[in-house]
């Protein structure tokens, strides 16, 4: 009898982790979503954006909205559009570099991975988001593929 309570009560943990992980990903959706319309980026101007973005947090992880930044909404777009191109074989890989702050290949030319971050989408595609440091510029790099 012990045996099926604790089970049980396992399960009922297990659930409110679930229920508590996918009301994370909808308060993180809303804010990104409202971050966006109030910087008027152009695709959060179009009419079904709000589908568009809710499908695009569906397709990935609860652990990727725990892991977005809300101050930089703009990222959630650049994931969005790296994951649609990915989508061709032509395009793949899919990456996008920009300035901001990587192992063997990346340490010849002096840059260290500061954060790594993969995700599996549901249908088969995976976002890593890498942030590296040591490019001896006034912004550090960050490689998105």
């Amino acid at each position: 009898m012990k045996d099926k309570e604790s089970c049980s009560s396992r399960v009922e943990e297990l659930v409110a982790t679930k229920n508590s992980r996918h009301w994370k990903k909808v308060e993180v959706y809303n804010e990104v979503l409202r971050r966006l319309k109030d910087l008027k980026h152009p695709e959060a101007q179009e009419p079904d954006f709000d589908d568009q973005l809710w499908a695009h947090f569906n397709r990935l992880p609860a652990r990727y909205a725990m892991d977005v930044n809300v101050e930089k909404a703009e990222d959630v777009i650049t994931h969005k559009r790296l994951l649609h191109l990915a989508c061709n074989l032509d395009n793949r890989p899919a990456f996008e570099v920009r300035l901001l702050q990587l192992t063997s290949l990346l340490a010849e030319v002096g840059l260290n991975i500061q954060e790594a971050h993969a995700f599996s989408t549901v249908d088969g595609y995976s976002l890593d988001v890498f942030v590296f440091y040591g490019w001896p510029y006034e912004v550090s790099p960050s490689l998105l593929f």
